[in-house]
């Protein structure tokens, strides 16, 4: 599917998986995480004046942030629905704006210890939130109850916590 004709059937608090074929971190999170999907983020539909606007909450360096969903016209995506009431993960969502979260690379990191050399996750962190934990972590504030989601997870991680097939699959055409 299109970005133009996916846009439309978008709502807020849907899971947006993004699968980025370019740049040396996206290339690390294939590596590392054995996954096609790179990043995650929640959509969330803002009224500006007389044009609604549709924007995903993604990690940042800077912290959590709502940045419009047409910048990532050139990457694939994949749409999961919400887990959760689209009000609450709206509320959320704007919450956790700003926050700040570890860097992708350490992140990786953390995700290879684990993951590669069979490190123990820890129970609890109780710092920054990783990358790849914010939309879950929203998901959470909101009232989800995943399975099997712990600790050190990556975007697969959360799409497969979320459940069944995406219901759209956003290519570009180059």
């Amino acid at each position: 599917m299109r970005y133009e004709c996916a846009r439309r059937s978008i709502r807020t608090g849907d899971l947006i998986a993004f699968r980025e074929r370019h740049g040396i971190i996206p290339a690390l999170t294939r590596l590392v995480t054995r996954s096609p999907y790179t990043d995650v983020g929640i959509a969330i539909w803002v009224a500006c004046g007389s044009v609604d606007r549709l924007l995903v909450v993604v990690p940042t360096a800077q912290g959590a942030a709502p940045v419009p969903l047409s910048n990532y016209r050139g990457v694939d995506f994949d749409i999961y629905r919400s887990p959760v009431d689209r009000v609450r993960a709206y509320v959320y969502a704007w919450k956790m704006l700003c926050w700040k979260v570890r860097p992708a690379l350490s992140t990786l990191l953390r995700i290879a210890a684990i993951r590669w050399l069979r490190w123990p996750a820890p129970k609890s962190d109780g710092g920054l939130p990783f990358r790849y934990e914010l939309p879950a972590l929203i998901y959470r504030l909101a009232g989800w109850s995943p399975r099997g989601l712990g600790m050190a997870h990556a975007p697969a991680d959360v799409v497969r916590a979320v459940g069944d097939a995406p219901l759209y699959k956003v290519r570009h055409c180059e």
